[in-house]
């Protein structure tokens, strides 16, 4: 959800350090290795799409892009008074993103942002995923607690899904299930997609407002990441706990590199990127704290060159207490977060 990290700034949110931040890589292992400016815009999630080489992030005044190979931007492709998710659909082209304002779902061409269609979803359309097996787009409704089913290829929503709660970011996991955070109850939900029902709920101690999660197929992991400052490894299957990890607080978004084991946490308030390398389901550990810039909470994965790109912005102070700050002009870019020549594996 947009700029959730401000709201808690504040309210005099205040951070204190843990003792895991001590344990770097040295030299590190990732660094900042460009800035690239854009004009600003408050934003939430972001994609890459492997296949054009694009990246898509959603943002007040519609979806921003980036060529990955020549660093040129399009600041609104696909213009809206609000986007959250964007969902590149694989080896089409084709390319689907939520409005948060208008509850719909535009579907465009990614290359021209020529819009294809229009869809009605739930009340305030969050994230959106891609599950697999049967073949639909989800979309996670805040306002109204459910799912949209969409058919990607008919481009027609065919059905909805009850939740227990107020959604956040889910993740799929393969034989027609998802998972998703709900985060009004610090849980997890167990979706049946096919079967367009809600199996379990799994619980998540400690966490308080879990945002982000991904799922490691290869440990049968759901990596769920919470406002207060922790990253929940859990057993997708039993819900047993596998690791709670020490991060940076207000995340909201967690970044799963599957071909190098590697877990990306951008954090808000603190302003850095918790970096943890997942070697099994009873080894996982906290590799670097990579400092970023407040408010970066959001983020893409190239599975590519394993480059992460944040955006990231400078704010003004707020006015009063829960009435967002501005971006200072032209402080809006997104950082180029790659593997560091210098550093040990």
């Amino acid at each position: 959800m947009y700029m959730i990290w401000l709201r808690r700034a504040t309210i005099g949110l205040c951070f204190v350090a843990y003792a895991g931040q001590a344990a770097q890589s040295n030299p590190p292992l990732f660094r900042v290795m460009q800035h690239i400016a854009a004009p600003a815009a408050l934003w939430d999630y972001a994609a890459v799409d492997d296949d054009a080489r694009r990246l898509y992030l959603g943002r007040v005044g519609g979806v921003l892009t980036l060529n990955l190979e020549t660093g040129a931007v399009v600041s609104a492709l696909v213009p809206s008074a609000l986007v959250h998710g964007v969902l590149p659909i694989d080896h089409t082209g084709v390319v689907m993103s939520t409005n948060g304002e208008a509850n719909t779902v535009t579907v465009f061409e990614g290359s021209s942002g020529r819009i294809l269609a229009t869809i009605a979803a739930g009340k305030e359309p969050d994230a959106i995923i891609y599950e697999p097996i049967s073949g639909l787009v989800v979309t996670t409704n805040e306002g109204s607690h459910d799912l949209t089913l969409i058919d990607p290829r008919r481009r027609i929503a065919i059905g909805k899904i009850a939740l227990p709660g107020k959604p956040e970011f889910p993740a799929a996991a393969g034989h027609g299930y998802i998972y998703d955070n709900i985060e009004s109850r610090n849980e997890i939900a167990m979706i049946n997609v096919v079967q367009r029902r809600v199996v379990r709920t799994l619980p998540l101690p400690g966490c308080d407002r879990p945002t982000g999660l991904a799922y490691d197929a290869l440990d049968d992991l759901l990596i769920s990441v919470c406002h207060n400052g922790v990253a929940k490894f859990v057993h997708a299957k039993s819900g047993r706990l596998a690791a709670t990890v020490a991060i940076g607080t207000v995340p909201d978004a967690v970044l799963f590199d599957a071909k190098r084991r590697l877990v990306f946490i951008p954090c808000g308030v603190p302003g850095w990127l918790n970096v943890i390398a997942v070697r099994s389901a009873s080894d996982i550990h906290a590799v670097q704290t990579l400092i970023t810039q407040r408010g970066s909470r959001t983020g893409a994965l190239d599975p590519k060159t394993g480059k992460i790109y944040l955006p990231a912005a400078r704010f003004t102070a707020p006015t009063r207490p829960g009435v967002y700050p501005n971006i200072v002009p032209g402080s809006f870019e997104i950082l180029v977060v790659a593997a560091n020549p210098a550093g040990t594996p």
